[in-house]
């Protein structure tokens, strides 16, 4: 119980998960903004759904009714993922990028991500400035923020663990994707040495996802696993047409920071100062 307690437990500053939640909205944004256009939809149904996409999007952006309009956008990203990707057979709404962007945004909305950065925060501090009286703190609840771990973890794990086969580790597989992606730079010439490199680039990115899935739960680790996991994601961004995993791969990296790392880092930034919410 005291191990369940610890996982659980946790409480802090909201900062992280109001950073988060704007980023992620902004993925959204790039991801499907340009297929849900007012003009694309065939139907009223379809207009419907894109006006409801672009006001809960922009809500929950700015922070307005968060809790609501949070959970509401979750909602409706998951009803994107598994209405028209799963159930209706849009591609487009059904790769693995998708799929773990929805999830992203269901579960953040389960934090206290309006305690900052928000429109509610402001009207928070207005409120107590015109009552005389301290504006309320921006910590909150933050377990809901275990969840975006596992999810993450779970990605990293999963993804290892499809890669153990000789088909990727000998380096065939990534051979086969940079060949077919940088066919302008023939490649083949350089078979000597390109054929040991995805070999040795196989391997690490099978253990580098294994040491992240299991090695972020220890904090004392963090500091190490952290840029490998920012390292990892921006090479793929860099190499290969992954659509938003990779950014969203690293903006949920906020979650496995403690509230008083962000705070201090935060503090440092400011000078010093403690930074209102």
């Amino acid at each position: 119980m005291n191990v369940l307690a610890r996982l659980t437990t946790r409480w802090g500053s909201t900062r992280p998960m109001a950073l988060l939640r704007m980023a992620l909205v902004a993925a959204a944004w790039s991801e499907w903004a340009s297929g849900r256009l007012l003009y694309r939809g065939d139907t009223i149904d379809e207009f419907v759904v894109s006006v409801a996409f672009f006001v809960l999007s922009s809500l929950a952006f700015v922070g307005l009714w968060t809790l609501v309009s949070t959970a509401a956008f979750g909602a409706l990203a998951m009803a994107l993922v598994y209405g028209y990707g799963w159930y209706g057979g849009v591609e487009d709404y059904w790769h693995h990028h998708s799929k773990l962007l929805a999830h992203a945004l269901f579960l953040v909305a389960l934090t206290p991500c309006g305690g900052a950065l928000s429109v509610d925060r402001w009207r928070a501090v207005s409120a107590a400035e015109r009552a005389g009286v301290e504006p309320p703190s921006t910590d909150g609840d933050l377990w809901a923020t275990r969840l975006l771990c596992v999810a993450q973890a779970v990605v990293w794990f999963w993804g290892a663990w499809d890669k153990v086969e000789w088909d990727f580790l000998s380096g065939g597989r990534l051979t086969q994707i940079f060949v077919g992606h940088f066919t302008h730079m023939n490649l083949a010439q350089f078979q000597p040495t390109f054929a040991p490199l995805m070999t040795v680039a196989s391997f690490a990115t099978v253990g580098l996802e294994f040491a992240l899935a299991l090695g972020l739960w220890f904090r004392r680790l963090r500091p190490w696993l952290v840029p490998a996991a920012v390292l990892l994601h921006g090479t793929m961004y860099m190499l290969l047409p992954v659509g938003t995993f990779s950014v969203t791969m690293m903006l949920l990296l906020l979650a496995w920071f403690e509230p008083d790392e962000i705070e201090a880092v935060w503090s440092k930034l400011e000078g010093g100062r403690s930074a209102p919410g």
